[in-house]
């Protein structure tokens, strides 16, 4: 499968919650997409791509690293929407699931 690679503002979530949306300069493409609204797949497979490398990261240093720069780049209530769902995505015995606690509120 090909990659698409996007290009999306820095001060965006690394999930792709701007994909390179000039002009909603906000999460609504994601959104969009979670309704099945995107046309060419880039958005779904840049995300099955990213869940992908996330399952297989076992270090918790760079898992601290990704949920820190999404605390930092997202509105709360986002940021503990987002914790939930990787929660229901990842492997039991990640240890993402040690971490999460920590950037729970």
């Amino acid at each position: 499968m090909k990659r698409t690679r996007l290009s999306l503002n820095p001060a965006s979530c690394k999930l792709g919650l701007d994909p390179a949306d000039e002009e909603k300069k906000n999460d609504l493409a994601f959104y969009e997409w979670i309704a099945g609204d995107d046309p060419d797949k880039t958005l779904g497979d840049f995300i099955l791509h990213f869940l992908d490398d996330l399952k297989d990261e076992t270090s918790e240093k760079i898992i601290r690293a990704i949920l820190q720069d999404w605390r930092e780049s997202c509105d709360p209530k986002e940021f503990q929407s987002r914790l939930s769902m990787l929660t229901k995505l990842m492997p039991a015995r990640h240890p993402f699931h040690k971490i999460r606690k920590d950037f729970e509120s």
